[in-house]
């Protein structure tokens, strides 16, 4: 859709300038001013056909392929109300974005639910992590078994953001309404747009949950907050947690946004 809009936006305007210079009748002199316009409107064309053309033809969109487990090293635990999965690349491969998806069957193979998760700007050697919800509209209904599809886009390092989480200094501390407040300070001179970041929420050593937070724009000497809720049932209820850990995964630039993002 905003494909179209963008190609309708380059038509019309190119529609508009190619039939001012195609007019045969007699037209009056063209003043300075209009002419410098023209020119302008001519060079923003020539700028958004560019982009276009670079959009439509980029590699990257056509480079979705399915990833073998195999290629990653990949942790599912198992709680009263979820799946939690960590994921890391094991060949020191970059990836633009990992999408699992979750299948969740009964004993006789029926499908009961199935749930999504979204990965982006996979540098290797950090490890990701988020919640898998397994829901279906009846509580009492468990899953017997489950399957996992990976799909993804490679990537270099230099097609992915530069990483300054190194620049970013961490505090944290559990809140008095039982969440994980943590604070991100920018110490470096360039502006940061996103910091990544999650927690991971245990109890008597045993992993019980996780939650993902970030904090947004860090001018530089700038912080952030961000807030991580404690894990819960599937009633939605509160489970009680004895420590936590959290985790910075990357503190990105948006020089080289996802092409998922560029055009909304």
């Amino acid at each position: 859709m905003r494909k179209n809009i963008l190609f309708a936006v380059l038509l019309s305007a190119t529609l508009l300038i190619g039939g001012c210079s195609n007019v045969s009748a007699p037209q009056p002199a063209i003043e300075d001013d209009t002419k410098e316009t023209l020119k302008t409107m001519q060079e923003q064309i020539n700028t958004m056909q560019g982009s276009l053309e670079s959009y439509m033809t980029s590699p990257v969109e056509t480079k979705y392929e399915l990833i073998s487990e195999d290629s990653l090293n990949l942790v599912y635990t198992e709680t009263p109300s979820s799946i939690i999965l960590q994921i890391s690349s094991n060949d020191g491969q970059y990836y633009r974005e990992i999408s699992p998806l979750f299948v969740f069957y009964d004993s006789e193979g029926n499908i009961l639910s199935y749930s999504n998760a979204y990965f982006s700007n996979i540098y290797p050697g950090i490890t990701y992590a988020t919640n898998i919800l397994y829901q279906v509209s009846n509580e009492e209904v468990t899953y017997d078994h489950y399957e996992v599809q990976y799909r993804g886009i490679k990537a270099t390092e230099k097609d992915i953001e530069k990483d300054l989480k190194d620049q970013i200094s961490v505090s944290s501390n559990i809140s008095p309404n039982g969440s994980v407040i943590a604070k991100f300070t920018n110490q470096s001179d360039q502006t940061i747009d996103y910091v990544s970041s999650y927690v991971l929420f245990y109890q008597e050593g045993q992993l019980i949950g996780c939650s993902e937070s970030g904090a947004y724009d860090l001018i530089p000497g700038s912080f952030g907050i961000a807030e991580f809720g404690s894990p819960y049932d599937i009633y939605y209820s509160e489970i009680p947690f004895d420590d936590y850990e959290l985790v910075v995964t990357s503190a990105s630039q948006y020089n080289n946004p996802p092409q998922s993002e560029m055009y909304r």
